[in-house]
């Protein structure tokens, strides 16, 4: 979140994926079913049975668009690894940042920070935050709906005392 990818970095990986040869070559391995399921367990979800055949479904649908490729060359490229902290400290709105228990770390440094220590941060970060803690990993409305669906209505509650879940 903080910790920006050199712009000489993203080029490279953007122009390496980018209509390149390469580029199509890694976007047909990467969407075939046993690659978007092996990522899956490896990389999105805390436990490999949670992986099934609605979320292979959904995203083999997605990769069948060439041009959701681009989401996926963007990510490898860490464009989203730019430093947000001074945007996330003029956030006033009530925001609410819900990480898994075996969330993976996005730090660039090989910190590994704790779902705990990463709810400090987006605190600290912004001005008017709650974050909370449930089980799963990187996919929680998919992993742990029932909990997702709950700590949401909880903070929606707090924020209109009329609703009703």
């Amino acid at each position: 979140m903080n910790e920006p990818s050199s712009e000489k970095q993203q080029k490279l990986v953007w122009n390496l994926f980018f209509d390149s040869p390469i580029g199509n070559l890694f976007w047909l391995y990467a969407r075939r079913r046993q690659f978007i399921e092996s990522f899956s367990i490896r990389q999105l979800f805390a436990k490999a049975e949670d992986v099934d055949q609605n979320w292979l479904d959904l995203l083999e649908t997605g990769a069948k668009n060439d041009q959701s490729r681009y989401a996926v060359y963007s990510f490898l490229a860490g464009f989203w690894r730019q430093n947000y902290m001074d945007i996330m400290a003029e956030i006033s709105i009530p925001t609410l940042a819900v990480f898994g228990t075996t969330a993976s770390s996005i730090s660039r440094s090989g910190f590994s920070e704790t779902p705990e220590q990463r709810c400090q941060l987006y605190e600290k970060g912004w001005k008017n935050c709650q974050s909370a803690i449930i089980p799963g990993r990187n996919v929680l409305p998919y992993e742990s709906t029932s909990e997702f669906v709950k700590i949401v209505a909880k903070f929606i509650r707090q924020l209109t005392p009329n609703f009703s879940d």
